[in-house]
């Protein structure tokens, strides 16, 4: 008995440790574990998952201070950490593995979704079900609301999860149960008592809903693109739109975000097919449009002018051979929100941001297409992120270099971004006018012009985003 008495809680607490630590699956790596999220002190990490779509979370920082400007990315507990701190691999340099959360206030929590695209080179989605991960989860960001980019970074949790297999993480919530002990101690001058109490606390987080890899439509909450594909029709969402290392063709469709719009991958416009064709078919002009006109053709047996926009389409080089002339480009001005809101949307975006299409050009041999001008693209967000490839190009026209007929090039797309707060976007864009075709004797169709990028920062958002679900 005295034994008992003087080991017994020494060997309670031993057992206690013992079967927290089986629990976590330490002493059976091949046993189904938790998804097991442990914060370091002023982080908060919970809500855990990891599905066939890759792993989620939500993450949140109590430091008392505004994170300003946050990326978020989880790495592999293998990675090797070097001496400052990060992945030996990682570059501060680059955003392009990282998901944006914008700032992140004491107390918030923010939804992650991390999936092969985001990764890099961490298979974290569609991975056979019951694939153990464990890692970490880090925060990138700064501490002014006037920075541009991340200048902190730490790791805020340890990841352990199984793949479980179960579908998408869309419209899910959780509820997180704490209990708090608090103790009064009340003295007089002839009595002295102590009273322990306890009360449990429960609250309810709600999770983002996240949508995945929509051609078109409304999503209720975040929207990621995390495979290549094209969009048959308008897109918004009620929080953030992320393009996360992938090729998204947008076919003149606008994309709209609440908050956040970050493209990691690449966006190409497309083409419309309004190029001039053999003889007979003019090319489509858009005399509204702040994209690029088309190269004008050429031919002995006669030509077209290039497709107009706000810039006279190319001239053509007449009956008797000859080179076609360039497309143009028009000036950028006149953008506002009304404009954006009541012209734009009503006209429709083909007709303000699409390149005119390159004149044919057509001999006794035949014809020379003009190429095609590129749609434009609009993008609106309150903040707007692009480390990525924005591309409106136009095509190239055909010729006959045997011959004398070549239709001009087709003019390059306007890009139009709207954003709200922060900093005009970077990143790379891309909308040339293609080059003309090739004819006889050194001739060839005229160049089709630039199109424009348009950054319009403004007041009210033109484009009313949907409400969150």
């Amino acid at each position: 008995m005295e034994y008992l008495m003087t080991y017994g809680w020494a060997i309670l607490v031993i057992a206690v440790i013992i079967a927290v630590l089986v629990g976590v699956g330490v002493f059976g790596a091949n046993q189904n574990t938790p998804n097991v999220c442990v914060s370091k002190t002023e982080f908060t990490c919970s809500n855990l998952r990891y599905t066939n779509n890759g792993i989620s979370l939500s993450i949140g920082q109590d430091s008392g201070e505004n994170f300003y400007y946050t990326y978020a990315f989880v790495t592999s507990s293998s990675e090797d950490i070097g001496s400052s701190g990060l992945p030996v691999n990682f570059s501060t340099s680059s955003t392009a593995n990282m998901v944006y959360l914008g700032t992140l206030t004491p107390g918030q929590l923010a939804q992650l979704t991390y999936t092969n695209a985001s990764a890099g080179d961490i298979a974290v989605s569609n991975v056979p079900v019951g694939t153990q991960f464990n890692g970490y989860v880090w925060l990138a960001y700064c501490l002014s609301s006037t920075c541009s980019a991340p200048t902190n970074y730490v790791r805020a949790g340890t990841l352990s999860a199984q793949e479980s297999g179960v579908g998408s993480f869309s419209g899910e919530g959780s509820t997180t149960t704490s209990t708090s002990t608090s103790t009064t101690t009340t003295s007089t001058s002839t009595t002295s008592s102590t009273s322990t109490s306890t009360s449990t606390t429960t609250s309810t987080t709600s999770t983002i809903l996240q949508c995945f890899n929509m051609a078109s439509g409304t999503c209720g909450g975040d929207l990621f693109y995390t495979t290549s594909m094209s969009l048959a029709g308008n897109v918004l969402a009620a929080n953030s739109i992320f393009v996360q290392g992938v090729t998204l063709v947008t076919n003149g469709w606008y994309m709209v975000a609440n908050t956040v719009f970050q493209n990691t991958g690449t966006i190409e416009t497309g083409n419309p097919n309004n190029q001039g064709i053999d003889c007979c078919t003019n090319p489509t002009g858009y005399p509204n449009s702040y994209g690029g006109s088309g190269g004008g053709g050429t031919g002995l047996g006669g030509a077209a002018n290039g497709g107009t926009t706000l810039a006279p389409g190319g001239s053509n080089a007449g009956c008797c051979g000859g080179t076609g002339g360039n497309g143009g480009t028009p000036s950028a001005s006149g953008i506002t929100d009304s404009f954006i809101a009541n012209t734009m949307v009503s006209g429709g975006f083909i007709n303000y941001l699409t390149g005119g299409g390159g004149g044919w050009g057509y001999a006794c041999c035949g014809g020379g297409n003009g190429g095609d001008g590129a749609y434009g693209i609009y993008i609106q967000g309150n903040t707007v992120i692009n480390s990525g490839i924005i591309e409106a190009n136009g095509t190239y026209g055909s010729g006959n270099s045997g011959a004398g007929e070549a239709g001009g090039g087709g003019g390059g797309g306007a890009i139009l971004i709207a954003y709200g707060s922060g900093a005009a976007p970077g990143g790379s864009y891309t909308f040339g006018g293609g080059l003309g075709g090739p004819s006889c004797c050194g001739w060839h169709g005229g160049t089709g012009g630039f199109g424009n990028v348009i950054m319009h920062q403004y007041t009210n958002p033109p484009i009313a985003p949907p409400s969150p679900t």
